[in-house]
């Protein structure tokens, strides 16, 4: 049994339709990869998986269970979204930002404890933690994103385009944090346009076109497919 099975997966906006009965597994504390074009079908699978888009068709099921069908829920089960373009609270401080990753939990020891260990695997967040979100830089935006995902202690972390519009050298140090999330135990899914940076850290990838899968294998294998190199890595 995977940690994720994705089976038959459709989805929908009105008469569009985004994804056509995908079907896909990911196994636990590994690093899978969706690369593909603009419009493909990527982001909208990491909706459905997370709760915010309803699928036509298909199941899901997460340790062998279908997912609950509230996003809240889907947070409870162990799966958290870290959606494209950071989504801020650009009024609230980084902490603040922060505790709303946590608001799940009811326990302010436990609390406590999620947000001091966020602070080690990020110092700069906790020298800015009384600043306004909306005044930091992209890649300090990206690293509160990500460590507010942390704050629910996901078992799954669904992660949407996290080098976007990011400097060259920040990119680097997002890619060197998503594999020391991978070190921590935490599964992850990753979509991302930088698909050559992408291959290089996963363990699995596949390639998402015009809604559907269709190319699979170890990121190794997808670098070095001449099809992949063609189309996404200006090979």
């Amino acid at each position: 049994m995977s940690l994720l099975d994705i089976n038959g997966i459709s989805a929908s906006y009105g008469h569009v339709r985004a994804l056509k009965e995908v079907y896909y597994n990911v196994e636990e504390c590994e690093i899978v990869s969706v690369i593909g074009s603009n419009g493909a079908g990527k982001t909208t699978l990491l909706k459905v998986i997370s709760g915010l888009v309803k699928p036509t068709a298909g199941v899901i099921l997460f340790k062998g269970q279908k997912l609950p069908k509230q996003a809240h829920q889907i947070v409870a089960a162990g799966i958290v979204h870290v959606p494209e373009g950071r989504k801020m609270f650009s009024g609230l401080t980084v902490e603040e930002n922060l505790l709303v990753g946590a608001y799940l939990c009811t326990q302010q020891k436990e609390v406590k404890e999620r947000l001091e260990r966020q602070y080690e695997l990020f110092p700069v967040l906790k020298e800015r933690s009384k600043q306004f979100a909306g005044t930091l830089s992209g890649g300090e935006q990206q690293m509160l994103a990500i460590s507010r995902g942390l704050m629910a202690k996901p078992e799954l972390l669904l992660m949407d385009e996290p080098s976007l519009g990011l400097a060259p050298f920040i990119i680097d140090q997002v890619f060197d944090l998503i594999l020391k999330i991978k070190e921590m135990g935490i599964t992850i899914l990753l979509v991302e346009q930088n698909a050559r940076k992408a291959l290089s850290i996963c363990d699995k990838a596949c390639v998402i076109e015009n809604g559907m899968i269709n190319i699979c294998g170890t990121g190794k294998e997808l670098l070095n497919s001449e099809e992949v190199k063609r189309a996404y890595l200006g090979a």
